[in-house]
């Protein structure tokens, strides 16, 4: 199945948009980015294993109620995004090896339960659909890419295209698409037009920042740009929900 890109998905849907619309006076600066405390500091196999858990688990943290999902890793607390890789980092010093597609494959309720355990009382979101995905991308991997998600990615000849058509084809969990007025782009958990279209804002954005930047004789992509928008965000979470509330969808795409 074909499917558009991201950005082109986003650009067409910023066109016909009707209840979103970009600002594209807004000031912004940006600030080195660095190396965070709970994501791998080196360039190997398992930092590749790492990425790719993490990713595929990385969606819906938010809670109903006022008490937050919170992983205590190394006498610190940590919540959304971060809570998971707290929870993955805790899971490599204690063990079973979540990183290792044999090991996740087969992974059981109470294995990953373990893993997630909360400091609250409050149990992460959407478990039994996170360790159905982790399940059905371990069985994946050691199907097609001989047990591993480096030989998936060195497959993709460097190529992200490539590397974003292996993950819709092969891993559902990535498959991340909808019908906007007759045209494929994301799919979200309740299909609203409002929805979609602050999705593709939010794509749209990034891409109009990193050609900016460019214009600066900047070295940016989108990655880093995606990385300090996301950064700022969670630094500045209580003056930015005063003044404009995050939306919440509960789905297993982010």
């Amino acid at each position: 199945m074909e499917y558009l890109s991201p950005l082109s998905s986003s650009l067409y849907i910023m066109q016909n948009a009707e209840h979103i619309c970009e600002n594209s006076d807004c000031p912004f600066n940006l600030n080195c980015w660095a190396n965070q405390e709970l994501t791998p500091s080196a360039t190997d196999e398992r930092s590749i294993e790492w990425i790719f858990v993490t990713s595929l688990l990385n969606f819906s943290f938010w809670s109903n109620s006022l008490v937050n999902f919170e992983v205590l890793f190394r006498n610190k607390t940590y919540t959304g995004y971060w809570a998971l890789c707290a929870a993955i980092n805790r899971a490599l010093d204690e063990g079973p090896d979540i990183l290792n597609p044999k090991v996740y494959q087969s992974m059981t309720v109470e294995q990953l339960r373990h893993i997630f355990r909360s400091h609250t009382a409050e149990s992460i979101p959407l478990f039994d659909e996170r360790l159905n995905t982790l399940k059905d991308a371990g069985k994946t991997l050691l199907e097609h890419f001989n047990g591993s998600f480096k030989n998936a990615l060195f497959s993709c000849d460097n190529s992200a295209a490539k590397l974003l058509k292996l993950l819709c084809d092969y891993f559902p969990s990535f498959r991340d698409y909808a019908l906007y007025k007759g045209k494929q782009g994301e799919e979200i958990a309740n299909g609203s037009e409002l929805e979609v279209e602050i999705r593709a804002a939010t794509i749209s954005a990034v891409h109009n920042i990193v050609k900016f930047m460019k214009s600066k004789n900047a070295k940016w992509n989108s990655i880093l740009v995606d990385n300090f928008l996301w950064y700022y965000r969670r630094s500045h979470a209580n003056e930015i929900d005063a003044k404009v509330p995050m939306h919440r969808t509960r789905c297993i795409y982010y």
